[in-house]
Parts: C-alpha cells; structure tokens; sequence
C-alpha cells in the first residue's frame, strides 16, 4: 500500500458518492402476506401479477412483520443459532436485533421476483434466503414486503450501499450487513 493506492481508493469512493446522490427511485410498491399463505405456499403467482412486467426490476426490499404479535411468533420459530443445521437448507443469519423491531429482512435484488419467492416460500438449498415457508408458525398474522425500485443507477455496488444504510437503519433480525 502506497499513497498512490490511497487515492485511487478515495476517489473511488467519492464516484460511488456521486452515484448514490443522483439515483432515482420508482413509487414504493407494498404489498401484505399472511402467515397461512405463505404456510400452505400460496400467492406465489400473486408476486408476479403485482410485479406483472418487472420480472428484471432492480430494488431494495424490506420485510416486516405486520406487528409485534407476529414478530415475536416468527423470532420464536426461526430453526436455531447453529448455521450447521439438519434441517436440509442454508438460513440466513440471526442477529442480536432488539426482539421489538419489526423488520425481518433488508435486501437488493436485480430480479426481485424470484429472490421474494426465495425468501416467502423456499430457495435452492443452498440459496441463502429467509425460506419462510419452511419454518413459519402456525400463528395469524402476516409479513409486509416493501419494494424501492432503483431507476437509475442500477449499478450493483450502489445497491449495495443503499440496502446497506437501509439495513443500518432498520437493523433486520436476519440477514447480513454488506455483500455477499
């Protein structure tokens, strides 16, 4: 490492700076799925007929619990601390969130269609999602999923920044912060 590795480094930064003042962001789209839905995998196609023409719509995503009832059934059920499950499929990670917080997860996604499937129903068993429908509790309640189309830019580092100051400002029960 040298100065001449420092400022490149900066002024990298700076561009990404840039990048993130100037996006442009679509109208927020939301939309409520109740436990016993998700449970009994339904809606599936409801996800795409909301999205209907948007199947590549990069944005940043948010799931919620609907209320506190909700999130303390869901923090309950969630499969364990140990990532080393027998349960047959990756989890995301559990974090020491303030069991009162209602976000359950923060994420970007150039195809935001199939990851909310992923995470509301089940993913590829190697897929880190939430896989809600393989552990949801057998409670009332739902989880609302909110979706910020990114107009412009859509490069994915300031997606990356973006759900990333998004997910320090909700901080989500689960998931990570930063990229993969």
């Amino acid at each position: 490492m040298n100065d001449e590795i420092k400022s490149l480094a900066s002024r990298s930064l700076i561009q990404r700076a840039r990048s993130v003042c100037v996006a442009e962001f679509g109208d927020e789209m939301v939309a409520e799925f109740s436990l016993r839905h998700i449970r009994a995998a339904e809606d599936g196609g409801y996800i795409e007929n909301w999205l209907h023409g948007k199947p590549r719509l990069p944005a940043v995503y948010t799931i919620t619990a609907a209320n506190d009832v909700t999130i303390r059934a869901l923090v309950e059920a969630f499969p364990g601390r140990d990532r080393n499950n027998p349960h047959g499929y990756a989890r995301p990670q559990l974090n020491n969130t303030d069991a009162n917080m209602l976000t359950l997860y923060v994420g970007s996604s150039e195809t935001v269609v199939s990851r909310l499937k992923e995470h509301l129903w089940q993913a590829h068993a190697k897929t880190y999602a939430l896989n809600l429908r393989r552990w949801c509790p057998n409670a009332d309640g739902s989880v609302i999923v909110r979706i910020q189309p990114i107009l412009r830019p859509v490069d994915r580092q300031v997606m990356q920044d973006l759900e990333s100051a998004l997910w320090r400002s909700l901080t989500p029960h689960y998931g990570k912060l930063g990229s993969r």
